[in-house]
């Protein structure tokens, strides 16, 4: 007589007709049911980003031993990743359209062949020297909390709803952004407008928030098209839904290639609250019809608000 097998549930619950969360250990073996059918019958990925059961837990194969942008994060703070859910790859917030229409034909007159921006430019808005791959900016002297006896100011949670930057014309409403099916974050559907990841805290939050912009769109500036303008020292506030502003004060801004996007120190967990503004910048690439670098500037609480 042959003797039953025993399986592990990941491989159990394949054999039921109707699954549902309970029946997976961990986020992992939730994910690896959801991948084998997209069309997602059993509903374990609810809010269709591409995730199944997020509130399950990790096996614990994450690297939850990262650190903060400024060096200072002491890994995995509170028992739980503060990024719920890390995003693939870079951010790509470009389309490319006014490429097509405009650039090229400039470019053939020119002879510039480096576009600083992270979607698709005009020539009248085209800067001819972009910033060298790397820190674009930065300084150790902030007026900004530090690493002082002093704890870090912090804030409860709330949606963000305002974005305002005045040293470069910044001031637009918020939308949320989640996941796209392949894992990557998803990005505002044109220029005028930011987005706010909303796997990561909320600004003001313990943790890295995330915003993200596009640098240009259909031959306009977008709304960071000067993310790389900001320095150290520069203030970035956020108008929240409960009626407070989480005041932010930038400690450095850099350009990293996308195939080399710092994932830890934008979305590993760190010791203070921070907020990442992301957009795209570097050369634009025709084949890819995408830019090849992204702008990360990176800010911390300096003063929570009442409305």
């Amino acid at each position: 007589m042959a003797t039953a097998a025993s399986f592990p549930i990941a491989a159990t619950a394949l054999a039921q007709d109707d699954l549902n969360c309970s029946d997976f250990a961990t986020q992992e073996d939730a994910q690896a049911e959801y991948e084998r059918d997209t069309s997602d019958p059993h509903g374990l990925d609810r809010d269709k980003d591409g995730v199944a059961c997020e509130e399950l837990r990790s096996d614990g194969t994450g690297d939850d031993d990262s650190t903060d942008a400024e060096g200072t994060g002491d890994g995995n703070i509170g028992g739980e990743n503060q990024v719920g859910v890390v995003p693939e790859g870079a951010v790509d917030t470009g389309d490319g359209s006014a490429a097509n229409n405009n650039v090229i034909g400039y470019l053939a007159v020119s002879g510039l062949a480096l576009l600083l921006g992270g979607c698709a430019v005009d020539p009248e808005v085209v800067r001819s020297e972009p910033t060298a791959t790397g820190v674009v900016a930065e300084s150790s002297s902030v007026a900004a909390p530090s690493s002082s006896n002093a704890p870090s100011p912090l804030m409860p949670e709330s949606d963000p709803v305002r974005l305002r930057v005045p040293s470069i014309g910044v001031d637009t409403s918020l939308m949320e952004l989640g996941l796209q099916r392949d894992g990557t974050m998803e990005v505002p559907p044109d220029g005028e407008i930011a987005g706010w990841y909303t796997k990561a805290p909320t600004p003001g939050e313990l943790g890295p928030a995330v915003i993200a912009a596009h640098v240009d769109w259909k031959g306009d500036p977008g709304t960071f098209y000067e993310l790389d303008e900001l320095a150290p020292g520069d203030g970035v506030s956020v108008e929240r839904q409960d009626g407070t502003t989480a005041k932010f004060v930038v400690t450095k801004v850099e350009q990293h290639p996308k195939d080399a996007f710092p994932t830890d120190a934008v979305y590993g967990d760190i010791d203070h609250a921070g907020l990442r503004l992301i957009t795209c910048g570097g050369d634009f690439d025709e084949e890819a019809r995408s830019y090849r670098d992204n702008i990360i500037a990176y800010a911390r609480l300096a003063d929570p608000q009442s409305g």
